[in-house]
C-alpha cells in the first residue's frame, strides 16, 4: 500500500539441537541519501535447524521511498536444547495469480501423529533471478494430525516482475507441541 513497506530476513538457525525463545531484532529502512526512514523492532523464537523468516508487515515510510534495508539482532539469543522431532507438515496444490490482484492458495497437510497449533504460515515470490518480489503471511491457530488446511496470500497490486518461484514455510514453537488429539 501506499507508504507501507513490508520487510523480510532469512535468518538460519545452523543448530542440530537448540533453540532460543526470544531472538530480539530491529529492522532499519534508509532511503537514497543514506537517512534512516523507520525501524521496526520485534521478537521471534528460533528452533533447532530451522531456516525462519522474519517479517514485518506495513512499515509506515511516509511519502519516502526506501533505497536500502538492514536487519540485525540486538543482543545475542540464549539457546536451549530442544529435544523433539518436528512435525512433518508439507505443502501441495499452489495457485497462483497475478490479476486483477495477486493471490497465492495452497494446501498445508499435517502427516504428523500430533495436532500443531500456532503456525504462522509464510510465502516468498521470486522472479526468475529468485530475487524476491514478495512475501506475505498468515496464520492457522491449528492444523490437527492428517488433515488438510488452505492457506491463501493477497496484495493490493499486480507485480510488474513475473513470478517465477514460490516458496511457503511454516514456523510454530516446537516446544508447544501439543500431545495426540
Amino acid at each position: 500500500g501506499r507508504g507501507k513497506y513490508d520487510v523480510a530476513a532469512l535468518v538460519k538457525n545452523l543448530n542440530l539441537k537448540h533453540g532460543a525463545s526470544e531472538i530480539k531484532y530491529i529492522f532499519r529502512l534508509w532511503d537514497k541519501g543514506n537517512l534512516l526512514i523507520n525501524s521496526k523492532t520485534g521478537t521471534a523464537f528460533a528452533n533447532p535447524k530451522e531456516d525462519l523468516l522474519i517479517f514485518a508487515s506495513r512499515v509506515d515510510v511516509g511519502k519516502k521511498i526506501p533505497a536500502r534495508i538492514s536487519f540485525e539482532f540486538e543482543s545475542s539469543p540464549l539457546w536451549q536444547k530442544i529435544d523433539r522431532t518436528p512435525p512433518q507438515l508439507t505443502f501441495s496444490n499452489k495457485r497462483f495469480v497475478n490479476e486483477p490482484a495477486p493471490r497465492l492458495v495452497a494446501t498445508l497437510r499435517n502427516d504428523s501423529i500430533m495436532a500443531v497449533s500456532g503456525i504462522e504460515v509464510f510465502a516468498i515470490l521470486s522472479d526468475l533471478e529468485q530475487n524476491a518480489v514478495a512475501v506475505s503471511a498468515t496464520f492457522l491457530e491449528e492444523l490437527p494430525a492428517g488433515e488438510n488446511r488452505e492457506v491463501s496470500f493477497t496484495w493490493p497490486t499486480s507485480f510488474p516482475k513475473e513470478v517465477s518461484f514460490i516458496d511457503l514455510a511454516t514456523h510454530f514453537d516446537w516446544r508447544q507441541l501439543s500431545a495426540l488429539k
